[in-house]
């Protein structure tokens, strides 16, 4: 990525997934670690919060974690609170039945 610009690292990852029988989806970052991944209510957090609280549905995990579940909704058109009469695991469920292979990419 040092020595690449970010148009140019997307275009080679994007060429490599194709290769491999997959792709790549961009994905808006905006507010990922704020927004609940259950509910869709944003709340504002410290950089040093680690931890996503929801105040109107309750839910509590890892910021990061919360984050994750959020870019994969965007990534696949999931809505938030789509899976909000279940539990956590059914999203875990859907993120370990995707393809977790992952090539690395060489320089010419």
């Amino acid at each position: 990525i040092n020595d690449a610009g970010w148009n140019e690292f997307i275009s080679m990852l994007s060429y490599k997934a194709e290769s491999a029988g997959s792709r790549v989806t961009l994905v808006n970052p905006e507010n990922t670690t704020k927004e609940c991944s259950r509910c869709g209510t944003l709340t504002d957090k410290e950089p040093s919060e680690r931890r996503h609280d929801c105040p109107s549905c309750g839910l509590s995990m890892d910021r990061d974690h919360n984050a994750a579940i959020n870019i994969l909704q965007r990534a696949t058109g999931g809505m938030p609170g789509s899976n909000a009469c279940e539990d956590e695991t059914s999203t875990a469920r859907q993120v370990s039945s995707m393809k977790q292979e992952a090539h690395a990419l060489r320089r010419g």
